[in-house]
């Protein structure tokens, strides 16, 4: 797990201030945060969708992100 620590600019078990970014939804499941956000502060080309799940006290327990295929839909499937 050390080599996850602070992937996209973000680091699970600190704060998640979400006046420093772009909230694109924010729902609340099982008492936890559900936080899609437009950009992280260190976004990757290989990723989109990032998400941010956070305690009630907006402290980050999940980071995630959908990755982006260099291969076609397709060939993939197949």
């Amino acid at each position: 797990m050390k080599k996850l620590e602070g992937i996209f600019g973000l680091k699970i078990d600190e704060y998640f201030d979400e006046n420093k970014f772009s909230i694109i939804s924010k729902e609340i499941y099982h008492e936890d945060y559900h936080i899609t956000i437009d950009m992280p502060p260190k976004p990757n080309v290989l990723f989109k969708d990032y998400s941010i799940r956070c305690s009630k006290d907006m402290i980050i327990k999940d980071i995630s992100a959908k990755t982006l295929s260099p291969i076609p839909f397709e060939k993939a499937k197949a």
